[in-house]
C-alpha cells in the first residue's frame, strides 16, 4: 500500500520507518539533555573529582607563583556555584601572605558562554587575612614577586578585553596588616608604617568593570584600626569613565559622627587628564544634609581631641579646583550656643 501525497506516492512502509527514526532522534536528544548534565553533575560532585580539583589547583598555583599554596577543600555545584575552603598562600620568605577561611561564588555560566561577559550573582570572601611587609621605605612588598608571577609572560600583546559584573560582593571578618620592618612604632595616633585593620566587612554592588570603566556602589564598609579608628559605616556610589568621573553619593558614620555629601562630577580627557581637568574646572563639594561631627572620633589622627565629646553641626557648600576655591557656605555650631559662619574665596 502507498500513501498519497500531493504530486507523488510514498510507500506506507517508508513513512512508518521515517516516523520511527524521527521518534528515536527526538527521544535521544531529550535523553541527552537530561542524562548528560545529570551525569556531569554526579561526576563533578563526587569527593574524588573535588579532591582532584583541589590538588590540581594547589599544585598549579604553587608552581606558577613559586611559593606554597594550600587549599583544604573544593566544592562545586554544577553548573554555577564554586566554593574553596582553607586557602593559604606564603610569600617567598615562607611567612603567610594571604589566608581565607572560604571563597565562594555563583556565576552565570550560560550567559558567559553565550556573550563572553562574566556575570557573578554573588562572591563571598570569609575571614581573609592579608599580611603586607617591606624591609624599609621604598623596598618591594613581600607579595610583589607573587604579583609578578601572575602577569602574562608576553607584555607586547594587546590587553584582552573583559567585562565583569558582580551582583553582590561580600567580605566578612577581614584583617589587613602592613609593616615596614625598619620603622619604629608610634605610641599614639595612626602609624602609617604599622597598620593593623580588623573586623573589615564589605558589601558592594559591582555594576560593571571593564578595562576603562568602573561603575560600582559600596553599600557598606566597616572596620577598626588599632590606633582607635572605628568606621561603623561607609557608603559610596561612583562611576568612572575616560570622559567623566561621577560621585553619586557618599556617606560616612563613626560612633558620634555622620557626614553625607551630595553628587559631584568632573569632565576629563582620559584618566591621565584629571590634573588638567581640575585646573580648568571646579568641583562642587557640599553636604547633602547637616553633618554631625564628634571631635573624639578623630583622635586616631589628632590624639589631643580624645576628650572632646561635644558634637558639632556642620554645613558646607564650596567649589574647589586645583588653583582656587570658592566657599559659598561653611557653618559650624554646637549645642551650647556657639555658631560660626564663613563665606569667601581663595
Amino acid at each position: 500500500m502507498r500513501a498519497r501525497l500531493p504530486g507523488k506516492f510514498v510507500p506506507l512502509r517508508a513513512m512508518k520507518s521515517f516516523r520511527r527514526i524521527l521518534r528515536a532522534v527526538v527521544l535521544s536528544l531529550l535523553l541527552a539533555a537530561v542524562v548528560l548534565p545529570a551525569s556531569l553533575y554526579l561526576v563533578l560532585a563526587t569527593p574524588w573529582a573535588q579532591e582532584f580539583a583541589r590538588h590540581t589547583a594547589s599544585s598549579a598555583l604553587s608552581e606558577r607563583m613559586g611559593v606554597r599554596v594550600d587549599i583544604d577543600r573544593v566544592r562545586y555545584r554544577p553548573f554555577n556555584t564554586l566554593a574553596i575552603y582553607g586557602v593559604h598562600v606564603d610569600d617567598h620568605s615562607g611567612r603567610p601572605a594571604l589566608e581565607a577561611a572560604a571563597v565562594s561564588a555563583r556565576f552565570e555560566l550560560w550567559h558567559f558562554l553565550r556573550t563572553g561577559h562574566i556575570v557573578v550573582d554573588y562572591a563571598v570572601l570569609d575571614a581573609p587575612t592579608l599580611s603586607l611587609r617591606r624591609d624599609a621605605p621604598g623596598a618591594p612588598l613581600n607579595i610583589q614577586p607573587l604579583i609578578d608571577s601572575l602577569r602574562p609572560a608576553q607584555h607586547d600583546r594587546e590587553p584582552r578585553p573583559f567585562d565583569l559584573k558582580i551582583g553582590t560582593a561580600v567580605v566578612r571578618g577581614g584583617r589587613l596588616t602592613y609593616d615596614i620592618a625598619s620603622e619604629p612604632r608610634r605610641t599614639a595616633g595612626i602609624d602609617p608604617a604599622h597598620i593593623a585593620v580588623d573586623s573589615l566587612n564589605l558589601y558592594a554592588d559591582i555594576r560593571r568593570i571593564t578595562r576603562d570603566t568602573y561603575d560600582l556602589a559600596i553599600e557598606s564598609l566597616s572596620l577598626t584600626e588599632r590606633c582607635g579608628l572605628r568606621l561603623t559605616d561607609l557608603a559610596v556610589d561612583v562611576t568612572a569613565r575616560p570622559e567623566r568621573l561621577e560621585l553619586h553619593s557618599l556617606s560616612l558614620r563613626m560612633p558620634g559622627t555622620y557626614i553625607a555629601l551630595g553628587p559631584a562630577g568632573l569632565d576629563i580627557d582620559g584618566y591621565g587628564g584629571i590634573a588638567a581637568a581640575l585646573k580648568r574646572s571646579a568641583v562642587r563639594i557640599h553636604t547633602s544634609s547637616t553633618a554631625r561631627i564628634t571631635p573624639a572620633d578623630l583622635a586616631w589622627a589628632l590624639p589631643a581631641l580624645a576628650a572632646e565629646h561635644i558634637p558639632l553641626q556642620l554645613d558646607l557648600d564650596a567649589d574647589v579646583s586645583a588653583d582656587r576655591a570658592e566657599l559659598r557656605q561653611l557653618s559650624v555650631a554646637d549645642g551650647d550656643g556657639f555658631s560660626l559662619g564663613l563665606r569667601g574665596h581663595a
